[in-house]
Formats: C-alpha cells, sequence, structure tokens
C-alpha cells in the first residue's frame, strides 16, 4: 500500500507504511540482499530501507552502514535518520541537520507486566495506565534511546519521562537523559495512539 500517515515535526519528516506487500516487492524494489533468517524479520528490514529511499530521493542504500550499536546511518552525514518496526507497520523518521529518534509498536497486553523493566516509579502516574499508554511510554524510551545513539542508557534510571501533556491522541511527552557526558538535554516528543498502535518520535541537538 502507499504511505499510511505522513507528517512534518519539528522540522523532520515522519513516515508510516503498513505491510501488505510480498518480500518479493521489496528486495526487487531496493536491489538489496538481506540474510537475515527469518522472513517477516527480513521484510521489514527491506521495507524500512524502501521508506527511506521513498523519502530521500536518489539515495543510494547500498551506501548506509551501522554502527557498533546496530545503529544504521549515512556517512556522509546528508541526513539524519532513524527506523522502527512493529508489523506490520514501518516508521521512518529523517532531518537534514540533526540527531532523530522514532520508535513504533504494536499494541500487546503483555506490555502492562513489563512496564516495571522500563519505567522509573515516578512515571507512573503520569498518565492513566492502559495497554495503549504503557505502549506509548516505551515508544518514547525507545525514541530517546535512539536519538542518543550511544546504547547502554538504563530505561528506567536514565531514559526518564518528565510531562505528559494529551489532546486527544495526540502527545507532547518532555523527557530527559540522565548521562554524566551530557550537558542539560531535554527532549521534546511528539507521541501518537492510534487504533493498534503507539509512535513516538522526536529530535533536538545533542550538547556534549
Amino acid at each position: 500500500m502507499p504511505i499510511y500517515q505522513h507528517f512534518l515535526h519539528q522540522d523532520a519528516e515522519v513516515a508510516i507504511w503498513k505491510i501488505e506487500e510480498p518480500e518479493s516487492f521489496f528486495q526487487e524494489s531496493t536491489g538489496l540482499v538481506s540474510f537475515i533468517r527469518t522472513e517477516k524479520r527480513r521484510i521489514e528490514y527491506y521495507a524500512g530501507r524502501y521508506v527511506l529511499a521513498h523519502m530521500i530521493p536518489g539515495l543510494d542504500l547500498s551506501t548506509i552502514r551501522v554502527d557498533h550499536i546496530g545503529k544504521p546511518y549515512l556517512p556522509d552525514g546528508r541526513y539524519h535518520f532513524s527506523i522502527s518496526h512493529s508489523f506490520p507497520y514501518i516508521a521512518v523518521a529523517i532531518h537534514t541537520a540533526q540527531p532523530i529518534g522514532i520508535d513504533i509498536q504494536v499494541f500487546k497486553p503483555k506490555i502492562l507486566k513489563l512496564s516495571e523493566k522500563f519505567l522509573h516509579q515516578d512515571e507512573y502516574g503520569l498518565i492513566r495506565e492502559s495497554v495503549a499508554t504503557i505502549t506509548l511510554l516505551w515508544c518514547a524510551k525507545e525514541a530517546m534511546f535512539k536519538w542518543r545513539g550511544t546504547g547502554g542508557q538504563d530505561f528506567s534510571e536514565q531514559l526518564r519521562i518528565l510531562r505528559v501533556h494529551s489532546d486527544e491522541r495526540l502527545f507532547e511527552i518532555d523527557c530527559t537523559i540522565i548521562d554524566p557526558d551530557l550537558k542539560n538535554n531535554p527532549l521534546s516528543l511528539l507521541g501518537k495512539i492510534e487504533d493498534d498502535f503507539a509512535l513516538a518520535v522526536g529530535t533536538a541537538p545533542i550538547v556534549l
């Protein structure tokens, strides 16, 4: 199908794709070869890069590199980008000037039992708890993690959500990363809750 959603946020471009095509469509369209063992993961891999190429005309997908924590990047630095997948959805965000992080996650009831592994005790009172809202907070933490781009942060202690402002299905999520290598680095994320998934995305310069 075509782009499921497309919007701008803080000078970043965001696209969401719902996968309905076979693996062969994405593989042939990208010209890439993946040795990922499971079919679903291969489709997600191909689809993420397909959407990225759709957003950056003329992009040579073979130039993408992967760093030591598994984060893909473009060596020439023309674009910062972040890719997330939660079948059947792919979310991609790009920015021309600064780091960006995005995460998408379809709803699964088990997130409620897992929340104590990634939420700080002070974060439980920020929003009415449900599968959808806890999934949104998980997405916010993942988006922060990807934005920072160094790995190693403790999700509950270092990736902190300070406030959540809601307007129906749109959310403004104020966050910070507790990291001795960073100066005060507040990050405001855009959050969205849809019928079957949540998403969070944010971008800001990193001040060391």
